[in-house]
């Protein structure tokens, strides 16, 4: 059994793991909530160093492309285990909206300008979840992951035939122009 930490403890071990802590309360808050398990460790693979051949450093070693503060990396880690509980219950994954959308700074702060159409962008659909993911993975795998999402779309435009399939994943935030969008956000 792990030894219980305090939440000051819990946040210092944030701050060791290079973890930008601005507010200390509010971090405490979503630790509270959420528990430390939910917030660094259940999710914490994609933020991992690997070494050539792909496996995990030890020690842990995170390695990120961008410096998300807390209450962003707490609103990404809310965002996904709402869109995870909607798969795990079998739910209209393509219908499912947060009720909290993501804040807009997620988006200006970082992403290049311009690339994704702030006015298109409902921030609070599968393809805002999908944008900001690029926040908390690798280039390398976020590229591919967009890949293999645009190749499975591919797939079903061609087996649906009883409905229009760009207009199933329109439903969900995606637009045609989707995928250059993403990609010229990197």
């Amino acid at each position: 059994m792990k030894p219980f930490h305090t939440l000051d403890e819990q946040v210092e071990k944030l701050k060791s793991r290079e973890l930008i802590v601005d507010d200390v309360d509010f971090a405490k808050s979503i630790l509270s909530k959420e528990n430390y398990y939910n917030v660094v460790n259940g999710y914490k693979k994609p933020f991992l160093k690997r070494d050539l051949g792909g496996a995990l450093l030890q020690p842990e070693e995170y390695d990120s492309n961008e410096k998300v503060d807390t209450s962003e990396m707490a609103q990404i880690v809310k965002a996904v285990n709402l869109f995870r509980n909607v798969c795990a219950h079998e739910e209209i994954l393509f219908l499912f909206k947060l009720n909290t959308k993501l804040k807009s700074t997620l988006f200006t702060k970082y992403f290049k300008s311009g690339a994704i159409n702030q006015e298109k962008i409902e921030k609070s659909d599968l393809f805002a979840l999908v944008a900001v993911l690029k926040l908390v993975t690798q280039k390398e795998e976020y590229i591919s992951f967009i890949d293999n999402i645009d190749t499975l779309f591919s797939i079903y435009r061609e087996k649906f035939k009883s409905v229009n399939f760009d207009k199933i994943i329109f439903l969900s935030g995606f637009h045609p122009n989707w995928k250059n969008e993403i990609l010229e956000s990197i």
